[in-house]
């Protein structure tokens, strides 16, 4: 996989500037993106003003040199000067790539035809870097949210911590990544290091997002909650198969603000996945219920008798506060989902029955070991074969891929990529 792509320019104030600033939006989480010039002249605030108009803020770059990159660091060199290939200083032992863009800082005319050109290179650098990020594209992965108790995963093999932004604000934490039973897994832990998001505080969009960017195909969401049904006891396994939403306020789309998409939930969790996990769940030697209903309410309030009785009522099997609005993320973005619930308690609907953290705790633990085994067993066996749930937005985008301007392509990258070829076009009405 390649570490690290280094842009150069002349002055290192327009062209490679921005193709950073782009570079670090589209590019594998983990892909080091740099930009230097043979002769720094500055930042030219043009390109700072082009690139806010994407949503993408570069006003703290500054000028650097080649002094001032860690070269071993990089192992791709793109050149970006207007002349021929030949006349851009190279760095050995680097793969090297010229891309022939003109100098925007050149352009002649009135301030409005000079920040055009300024957008006609922002543009072109934003399309072949989105050719670039697919270029790149790590091996696909096995994804891991880790509920409550549930804050790393032991057994990856060459483990890292990688540090992922996304255009929805930041994830509860860095991605781990690594191998497990030969596979490439990505770990995220939901509530934080050291559980310090309340359910409702979650950035379900964040988190999805920077797993989908991270290559993230299929994607296991381990979850604590509580049992509704007597025939569901704590410590047993549950693969829910529906959801029903409780939550009040939660971001629950990717889309909108120009760009339209409405996703089948119909049947809101891969079957593939969830048969996989169940079976590796059995193999464990877990007593395990393939089926149910999850009913996500706020929190972070446990729920009171009449509500736990009221939640019986509408047919849920277990009751949790943070799988939605998650599972429509996942399959917005795409990725193949399935709750690996596990029950801690009977919530409140039985008469003697009240749940209390302290007594979570105990069960919780024993879960979150249980979970862990299931894990390595299931992805031990699990094909990565392309899925229904990874063509999702096939019969679901609604806007016409010609009028999604380049900002929404930056912001849905991730998301729309595979949807619309890869690149990050622009149309006429973007400019």
């Amino acid at each position: 996989m390649t570490k690290g792509v280094l842009f150069l320019c002349t002055g290192n104030a327009c062209r490679s500037q921005m193709a950073e600033g782009i570079a670090r939006a589209l590019l594998p989480p983990g892909v080091r993106s740099f930009s230097a010039g043979t002769n720094p002249k500055g930042v030219d605030t043009r390109a700072v003003q082009v690139m806010h108009e994407l949503g993408l803020d570069i006003s703290g770059h500054h000028s650097k040199t080649l002094d001032d990159a860690s070269v071993g660091e990089f192992d791709l060199l793109i050149t970006l000067c207007g002349d021929a290939a030949e006349h851009c200083s190279t760095t050995p032992g680097t793969k090297h790539e010229h891309w022939p863009i003109q100098d925007p800082a050149h352009a002649s005319g009135s301030s409005e035809e000079v920040l055009a050109a300024f957008r006609r290179v922002r543009d072109e650098l934003a399309e072949r870097i989105s050719t670039l990020a697919a270029r790149l594209a790590p091996e696909p992965a096995f994804g891991v949210i880790g509920g409550s108790g549930f804050y790393e995963l032991p057994g990856l093999t060459d483990a890292r911590q990688v540090v992922v932004t996304t255009p929805f604000g930041d994830p509860s934490g860095p991605l781990v990544e690594g191998r497990l039973a030969g596979r490439r897994v990505v770990f995220l832990a939901r509530h934080g290091e050291g559980h310090r998001l309340l359910p409702g505080e979650v950035n379900a969009r964040a988190n999805i997002y920077a797993l989908k960017r991270a290559g993230v195909a299929r994607l296991v969401s381990v979850s604590a909650v509580g049992s509704l049904r007597e025939e569901i006891a704590p410590g047993d396994v549950v693969l829910p198969n529906q959801f029903i939403d409780r939550t009040v306020g939660r971001p629950s789309t990717f889309f909108g603000r120009g760009v339209v998409a409405h996703v089948s939930l119909a049947d809101p969790v891969c079957p593939d996945l969830a048969s996989s996990v169940a079976g590796a769940a059995r193999e464990h030697g877990a007593r395990v219920h393939p089926q149910g209903t999850y009913i996500c309410i706020e929190g972070p309030q446990f729920s009171t008798r009449a509500e736990s009785a009221l939640s019986r009522s509408f047919g849920a099997d277990v009751v949790g506060m943070t799988n939605l609005p998650e599972a429509r993320l996942a399959r917005e973005a795409e990725l193949c989902y399935a709750t690996l619930a596990l029950p801690t308690d009977y919530d409140s609907w039985r008469p003697n029955d009240e749940v209390r953290v302290t007594d979570v705790l105990a069960i919780l633990m024993a879960n979150v070991a249980r979970a862990k085994a299931i894990l390595a067993l299931a992805f031990a066996s699990l094909a990565a074969d392309d899925c229904p749930c990874q063509h999702a937005l096939d019969t679901a985008l609604l806007t016409r891929p010609d009028v999604i301007d380049a900002a929404a392509r930056l912001r849905l990258h991730a998301v729309l990529a595979r949807r619309l070829g890869g690149d990050v076009k622009v149309t006429p009405e973007a400019t």
